[in-house]
């Protein structure tokens, strides 16, 4: 028998990189306000994939007039943005949480697990670790030589260069 006993919920244990797909998702009045309850379904690695379970994202609401919205920056703010490719027409382009939730089903996106619950039993994603699936979308995929373009900012072109980096310097010469 082994040494390491996991409470039934924590299938995946924290840190693991995980593609997600999302069954289904509904508003929901969670213990914490309101909240899009996703029922998600692991695609990968091979050893996770087909584990189901329940992930919930704060839904914003504005205090004076009750308006409900996504923050930017929040953990629904980054499932859209990765499940969406980043592509702000469509993004902008949500007007109700009913429409993010119709959205959102069958999308995919990949995030970082972490442990929740009282006692760390079951595991979820971690709120600032969402990202594109790669798999889905490769052309979003980028390896350390790949030939990226260039930005506009001579600024930061310039502060960059090797030649101004102090760690990659030769000043063994300099008196």
């Amino acid at each position: 028998m082994s040494i390491v006993r996991r409470a039934g919920g924590s299938k995946i244990p924290p840190g693991e990189k995980i593609r997600v797909k999302v069954k289904k998702a509904v508003e929901d009045e969670g213990n914490h306000g309101p909240q899009l309850k996703l029922d998600l379904e692991t695609l990968g690695p091979k050893k996770f994939k087909g584990i189901e379970f329940p992930e919930w994202a704060k839904i914003a609401e504005d205090e004076e007039t009750g308006e409900k919205f996504v923050a930017e920056g929040g953990k629904l703010d980054n499932i859209i943005t990765a499940a969406l490719v980043g592509d702000e027409e469509k993004i902008s382009s949500l007007n109700s949480i009913p429409q993010v939730a119709k959205t959102l089903k069958g999308k995919t996106f990949s995030s970082i697990t972490t442990t929740r619950g009282k006692d760390n039993q079951y595991f979820g994603l971690t709120w600032n670790m969402i990202f594109v699936d790669t798999d889905a979308h490769p052309e979003q995929s980028f390896e350390p030589g790949d030939n990226l373009p260039d930005d506009d900012d001579t600024e930061t072109d310039e502060m960059a260069a090797d030649e101004n980096n102090p760690l990659m310097r030769d000043d063994t010469d300099a008196a």
